[in-house]
């Protein structure tokens, strides 16, 4: 009987690199990379939003241009926050679930969230099929998750700093819920100590210190959205056809979702790409935000 292969050896079939199309840019600088459509469109399996991705951005060495790389950063807050509209979500759909039948909800539902980056265009795959470049970025179903309010009103949720009418901005929303408090609210002098005046080693002051000294967070209590949640993560800068491949090397993106600025429009299709790091979420390494 042949011995079972062990699962470190198991083959995962996935692809992971890919160079990214532009689609119609419209003249815009700014390009969006959502890393989980992207996986779902080249490998035809469902790759959720909500996955930290690790990932990295390559740039051609003749490419003669300059971009900078944003991710979501990777905080606290952030989870919080993603944890805190998904469970908006799930309450608001709670009735609704449990008067349809499995069937009756959508195979494919993923909790989907805006960037929030205005002025800005979604890029996606690019495979070669028969010697010839062919663009996925258009081909499957990516809609944003909404949920009701009320009379039939409804919202989306956004990374955006500032929320709308028609969009929760999930940071925002969090630092609504995560302020921290000060504990004890107040301190108070000369506070009462039981047989102060028979022990020398309890002492008013001592109880005073240790009542207000820590009783507010080492951390700014209000504020988590005030810069918004993108950071820079490198600048790739190709101007030498004798230089060598760029790369931003390997950096986690919170739900997948990847910033490139321009300093102004220009068209570098087919001169940068895309990959995923190898794990044991269908092939890719991309922990739950969820968890």
């Amino acid at each position: 009987m042949a011995s079972k292969k062990s699962s470190k050896n198991k083959h995962y079939p996935v692809v992971r690199q890919f160079p990214l199309s532009e689609g119609t840019h419209g003249g815009l600088a700014t390009r969006i990379i959502d890393t989980g459509r992207t996986l779902s469109q080249v490998n035809r399996r469902l790759y959720r939003q909500g996955r930290y991705y690790e990932v990295k951005i390559d740039l051609e060495a003749d490419s003669n241009t300059a971009f900078e790389v944003f991710a979501i950063r990777d905080d606290w807050a952030v989870q919080k926050g993603f944890q805190l509209a998904y469970n908006a979500y799930m309450e608001n759909s709670k009735e609704e679930r449990a008067h349809m039948a499995k069937t009756q909800i959508a195979r494919w539902e993923d909790f989907r969230v805006e960037h929030g980056v205005p002025s800005s265009v979604v890029v996606g795959p690019q495979l070669q099929e028969a010697g010839l470049p062919v663009d996925l970025l258009s081909q499957g179903e990516f809609e944003l998750t909404q949920v009701v309010i009320g009379a039939g009103t409804e919202k989306t949720f956004s990374w955006a700093s500032v929320g709308t009418g028609s969009v929760y901005s999930i940071l925002e929303e969090y630092d609504k819920a995560g302020n921290a408090q000060q504990s004890p609210t107040s301190v108070v002098s000369g506070v009462a100590v039981p047989y102060d005046d028979l022990s020398t080693d309890v002492d008013a002051a001592m109880a005073e210190n240790l009542e207000g000294k820590g009783n507010s967070a080492p951390y700014t209590a209000a504020g988590v959205n005030a810069n918004g949640p993108f950071v820079k993560i490198a600048t790739l800068v190709s101007n030498s056809p004798n230089a060598q491949k760029l790369s931003t090397g390997y950096f986690c993106a919170p739900c997948g979702l990847i910033m490139i600025r321009q300093a102004a429009a220009a068209d570098i299709r087919g001169q940068y790409s895309l990959t995923v790091k190898s794990g044991d979420y269908k092939g890719v390494h991309a922990p739950s935000m969820l968890e």
